[in-house]
């Protein structure tokens, strides 16, 4: 038990380790960028980029709809129809809602 007192007297008495230790845990905890909000910052920037991505997907979805919408009437008028519950004269329209 003694032995291992002198060892860690000896570890605490060295100043460059007791240095390094203490600018350790103030990079890891205490600095304006530490480890743990690089870390976080890293998990954020990975879920803007799936997020973004996710967006690209979707716009590149609407384009192709549009361009489909200009195109073909019929396609239009089914729109029309669906999203807007548009008729035509003389036309009567019913909704079904399922459970």
């Amino acid at each position: 038990m003694k032995k291992i007192l002198h060892i860690l007297f000896k570890i605490i008495k060295n100043k460059y380790l007791v240095s390094l230790f203490a600018f350790g845990i103030w990079v890891t905890f205490f600095d304006a960028s530490d480890m743990l909000s690089k870390i976080k910052m890293m998990q954020d920037l990975n879920n803007l980029k799936k997020e973004k991505n996710h967006f690209k997907e979707a716009i590149n979805t609407d384009k192709s709809v549009i361009k489909g919408l200009k195109t073909d009437n019929n396609q239009l008028e089914k729109f029309a129809r669906e999203a807007y519950f548009m008729k035509r004269k003389n036309e009567d329209i019913f909704i079904i809602i399922k459970d």
